[in-house]
Formats: C-alpha cells, sequence, structure tokens
C-alpha cells in the first residue's frame, strides 16, 4: 500500500513538473551521480511527501486534541476486525466493547503467551492471531534477551509509512527547508539473509529494505546492485565508496547511531584504499564481492582524481569534524540516538559529525511504530505517541516487578513519571509488555510526550538496587570527563562499554560481596582505568543513587572493578554477537547489561 501510494502520488504531481518543476529543478544542488531521469525522479518522489507529509502532520494535530477518543476507536476496530481468528475466539473479542471491558477481560502478556500461536503460524496456519495475513515473522533484537518472532501484516508497515514516514518528511522540510534539493542519501543499510519458516513464511527483520523501497532507490547513493552483497564489512565498504564518491550527499541515516559511528571508524581505518578506488574508477581486488556485483558497480563508479586528491587531502587533516568537511552540504544525520545509542551520538556530535544536525525521528519496534520526534530542532529526543498505530497503557516503573499490575491509560499518566510501556498493535498482539520503560516529558495537546529510559533486564541488580541502564551511564559520563585530557579537548573519553553482575563471571574473580564488573574501551591510546578512577565512579554511583549507596555503606555489595579492554573490541564483540543471534545487522545494539558467558569471556581476553 505504502509503495502504491508513492506511486500514485508521483503520477499525480508529474504535471506541475512540467509546467513549472524546469526552472525550479535547474536552481537545486543535484547530487553528482544523478541522470535527468533519475533526478526527475527524485523531484517528484520529494514533491508527493512533501504534500502527503503536511496533511499527515495535520492529521496528527487534530488527532492530539482527541487521543483517547481516537485510542478507543483504534482498539475497537481491531477487536472488532479479528473477533473471529483463533485467538478472537479463545479470549472472547466479540463480548469486549469497551476499553474498560477488554482491560478486565485479557490479561497483560509477555512473549511466552503467543509462543504456541507463533509456531502454528510458522507452519502456515491463517486466521490465528490476525484475520490479515502474516507477511513475515519480525525478528526482534534481542537486546534484553533472546530474539523472539512476531508477527508481522500489512497495517504495520502501512502504519510506519502513512504516520510516521510521511510526518518525518514534514518535520525535516518545516526545519530545514534546503532539504528540498536533489542531493541523495548515504544510507547505511545491511541486507539480511534470508529464510522461511517450514510453512513459507518470510523470517527476519521487518524494517524497510531495498526489495521493499525499489521505487525510491534513486535517492540513495549506493547503486541498486550493492545489496546484493550479503557481508557486512564489504557492504558497508561499498556505502562508504560510492557515498565519498558523491560531494553532494544531503543525508546520512542508519536506524542507530552506533551503524553510523561504526562506519566513521571504519573510514578511519580503509580511506587509502576508497580514495584510491574513487581516483582509478574501479573497486580494488582486496574487496571479496560477487564477480557480477562487482562489474556492474565498476560500469557506474567513474574515475575522479579531482575528488580524490580533495578527499585524501582532508583525510590527512584528521578525522575531527571529518562529516562535514568531506560533505560540506550535508544537512542531517538521520538515526537514533536514545537509550544505549547516546554514547555512539555523543561521539558523533563532539567528533566525526561536529556541526552536523543530528534528528532521531522514529522510537518503533519489532512491534511497530510507537512514536515520533516531532522537534528535530531540539538536542534532546522525544517522540509523541503516534495515535493509530497502537494502543497504550503504562504500568507505573514501581510495579514492573508484578505479574497483573492496573495499568494506567494515555489520560492517567502524569509528567515526569516513569512507566513500563504496554501496547496492544495490529499484528496479534495485545495487552503485551514490550519492555521498554519511558518517562512522560509533556503532552502535546492530549498526546503524552515520552522519552526512552531503558529496557526491562538492562539494568544492575546484585542485592534488589535495580540501577538502570539510563543511571549507570549518567554516572559513567560525568567521571569519565575527569579520566582523561581527550575531555578537556570536547571529546568523550568512553568508545564504548557494557556491565557485567559478579555472578555471571568466574567464582575466581568475583570478591565475598556481590559487584559491578565494567568493561570500558578508552579513546586515548595506551590509557587504562586506574583504581583511583575506579573509586571515582563508585562515589559517583554512591552520591546520585540512594539504594546503591546503602548497600555500598553495609558492604552487601562491593566496589566496581572497572577493566579497560583493547581498541576494536566492542567491533569485535559486535560481530561475535551477530554470529550468534538472529537478528540482523541492521538491528542488533551492544547490551549494556551483559549475560551472555561466551561474551564476558571474549572481553576478558580483550583486557590491556
Amino acid at each position: 500500500m505504502a509503495l502504491r501510494l508513492i506511486r500514485n502520488g508521483i503520477l499525480g504531481v508529474t504535471g506541475t513538473v512540467v509546467v513549472v518543476g524546469g526552472a525550479e529543478l535547474a536552481r537545486m544542488r543535484w547530487s553528482e551521480s544523478h541522470t535527468i531521469g533519475s533526478g526527475i525522479k527524485h523531484y517528484l518522489t520529494l514533491s508527493f511527501m512533501k504534500i502527503l507529509g503536511g496533511r499527515m502532520m495535520r492529521k496528527m494535530e487534530e488527532d492530539s486534541r482527541n487521543f483517547m477518543k481516537v485510542q478507543e476507536e483504534v482498539l475497537m476496530a481491531n477487536l472488532k476486525k479479528n473477533a473471529e481468528t483463533v485467538y478472537g475466539q479463545e479470549w472472547d473479542f466479540s463480548d469486549m466493547n469497551t476499553i474498560q471491558e477488554f482491560m478486565k477481560m485479557h490479561p497483560l502478556t509477555q512473549y511466552g503467551h503467543y509462543e504456541s500461536y507463533v509456531e502454528r503460524i510458522k507452519k502456515g496456519e491463517e486466521n490465528v492471531l490476525t484475520k490479515e495475513k502474516v507477511l513475515i515473522l519480525g525478528v526482534t533484537s534481542g537486546t534484553s534477551g533472546q530474539s523472539r518472532l512476531l508477527p508481522t501484516t500489512k497495517d504495520i508497515f502501512t502504519g510506519f509509512f502513512i504516520y510516521g514516514i510521511t510526518v518525518l518528511f514534514d518535520r525535516l522540510f518545516a526545519w530545514k527547508p534546503e532539504m528540498m534539493q536533489l542531493q541523495k542519501d548515504l544510507k547505511i543499510y545491511f541486507t539480511p539473509k534470508e529464510r522461511h519458516s517450514e510453512g513459507g513464511i518470510l523470517i527476519g527483520p521487518n524494517s524497510s529494505s531495498p526489495d521493499t523501497s525499489k521505487r525510491i532507490l534513486h535517492m540513495y547513493s549506493t547503486p541498486p546492485a550493492a545489496y546484493q552483497i550479503m557481508t557486512e564489512p564489504e557492504a558497508l565498504y561499498v556505502h562508504l565508496l560510492f557515498g565519498l564518491a558523491d560531494a553532494n550527499i544531503g543525508m546520512i541515516e542508519a536506524n542507530f547511531a552506533s551503524l553510523i559511528y561504526n562506519s566513521c571508524k571504519t573510514l578511519e581505518n580503509l580511506w587509502p584504499y576508497l580514495v584510491s578506488d574513487i581516483r582509478n574508477g574501479y573497486i580494488n581486488s582486496s574487496v571479496k564481492i560477487p564477480d557480477k556485483v562487482r562489474q556492474e558497480l565498476d560500469s557506474i563508479l567513474q574515475a575522479n582524481p579531482t575528488r580524490a586528491n580533495y578527499l585524501e587531502q582532508e583525510f590527512s587533516k584528521g578525522f575531527d569534524g571529518i562529516i562535514n568537511r568531506i560533505w560540506p552540504h550535508l544537512n542531517v544525520i538521520l538515526c537514533t540516538t536514545t537509550g544505549s545509542q547516546e554514547i555512539y551520538a555523543n561521539h558523533l556530535h563532539c567528533i566525526y559529525g561536529r556541526g552536523v544536525s543530528l534528528y532521531s525521528p522514529i522510537y518503533g519496534a519489532t512491534e511497530g511504530l510507537l512514536g515520533i520526534n516531532l522537534w528535530p530542532e531540539q538536542e534532546e529526543s522525544k517522540y509523541a505517541l503516534i495515535p493509530r498505530t497502537m494502543f497504550y497503557e503504562f504500568i507505573p516503573v514501581n510495579k514492573s516487578t508484578e505479574d497483573q499490575p492496573q495499568t494506567l491509560m494515555s489520560n492517567q499518566v502524569k509528567e515526569g513519571e516513569t512507566y513500563e510501556l504496554v501496547v496492544s498493535n495490529n499484528s496479534g498482539l495485545y495487552r503485551y509488555r514490550i519492555g521498554d520503560v519511558v518517562k512522560v516529558e509533556s503532552f502535546y495537546n492530549t498526546i503524552p510526550v515520552i522519552k526512552f529510559m531503558y529496557r526491562q533486564g538492562q539494568f544492575l541488580n546484585v542485592r534488589g538496587e535495580k540501577l538502570s541502564e539510563e543511571a549507570f551511564f549518567r554516572s559513567l559520563s560525568r567521571v569519565s570527563q575527569k579520566w582523561s585530557s581527550q575531555s578537556a579537548l570536547g571529546q568523550p573519553q568512553v568508545v564504548d562499554y557494557c556491565c557485567a553482575e559478579s555472578a555471571a563471571l568466574a567464582s575466581s574473580q568475583v570478591e565475598s560481596s556481590p559487584s559491578y564488573f565494567i568493561f570500558v574501551e578508552l579513546n586515548e591510546e595506551g590509557k587504562t582505568v586506574s583504581p583511583e578512577e575506579a573509586k571515582m565512579l563508585d562515589e559517583d554511583l554512591c552520591e546520585n543513587h540512594f539504594v546503591y549507596n546503602s548497600f555500598r555503606v553495609k558492604g552487601a555489595i562491593a566496589p566496581p572493578t572497572v577493566y579497560t579492554v583493547k581498541p576494536g573490541t566492542f567491533r569485535d564483540l559486535r560481530t561475535l554477537l551477530l554470529e550468534n543471534t538472529q537478528a540482523g545487522s541492521n538491528q542488533l545494539k551492544i547490551p549494556r547489561v551483559l549475560h551472555n558467558s561466551k561474551a564476558l569471556q571474549f572481553l576478558l581476553d580483550r583486557l590491556i
């Protein structure tokens, strides 16, 4: 449906281009790899998205004044549509006529509640959880545990496009009108390996892919043939190569800030090869890609000694602010910057992408679209919940350990309070505890505006203190600023980190009282965290977290141990985690609290 809308919309504005578009096209900044045909397609796509985005933003504004009314309409329509499914009949959906009846008759659920139904869907059975056909079994990232398979119908994809992508474009154009140019995007995306269930259902990430975005590939700097490369290092090399060849890149885009940060590290290591390829006009033989793909890419890549010389000059100066120097017309970096991604966003903001705007546009998950950031001009990312993609409930965070706590609706939550989020979506999840903890920052008319805090399970809890990922990161950020001269230069000292509870490590390494083991990779070559600096972390945790401090005073928790690991360790850890998960490269996030024994041993083997 989304692609059909793009196609029909583009046809609808073609007449406008014929009448007035020629002069406007001549004034625009064009990416150098555009042809006349692809440039016109790009213009048509932007024009359509600007029109549709404005319309959907007005719809969002209208819904924001009647949020709970819209929520009830969405929930009741979903229950009615799925009343005759296997699940709908088992739970008497036809008898649920109000929100209150739904909440009374249906329990809060977690993934185990759905596993038997997912098994039936995997075997090809239809009408199990939803009347709509399941298009894909979406694989979750598995950050806080094992990856899970969640049914995904066309409603999820349509919701992402209609209520997310279009509004995103409206916000971008309102914030930066100069984005109405024919500049291509450098999109960092890795094609997942395709697999199917025994019943023929596709299994994999349910985010957009080249196969589902064929009509907009003309907007990306990477040629379509490159998406046939199935290995991440080679695919990233080609993304960077064609991005570097284009001095007029307008946007860098990826699911997460970590993907763009890792791309910058790769650029730092491999730039001589990339520059040589641009100078020569072909991909060097050390990049192992299929011959057919290589031939097609080489036919597209044009030798450009002038661009190669400019890039070589800029890279030779160092990598502070490198993104702005090699792409001087870049408008924005588009990626998720919240939660576990904040550390990578800091590196982009302070080092590689200094001077470039970062916009974290969408709060989404395998379960579907949850929120959108309507305020790209603001540094802190917050998201207005989308009225028509989910039905939302909230569990006060102090009740989240209960099996069936009483929930609050959106008109009952309070500004400044923290909640575990519960959703009912269009793909067969009802009162589902997705594991996200959010803080209500404000209200957009009657819509809760939330900030993502952390994932359930991603907290340190050796004595019941429940120190969250977000709280620990704040302490680490404050303390690490005092660890090094790098901080005085405005650069973050900690490149990456993760924690483990002492019980997860071998007994010979554990103090008599339980404690935290912290693994950090530092920005300053040759530096390690001293015992005095580790003590500063302990003192900050005590000062800012009452429960942790009370256990420390009693000796019930021992001081944290901080290990420094070798440069590149966390990039290698990411590779290890990818080899042992169903999640794809575009999804994976480094867990901040690590429970995987193999991964922990890997870190212990990489200590300085």
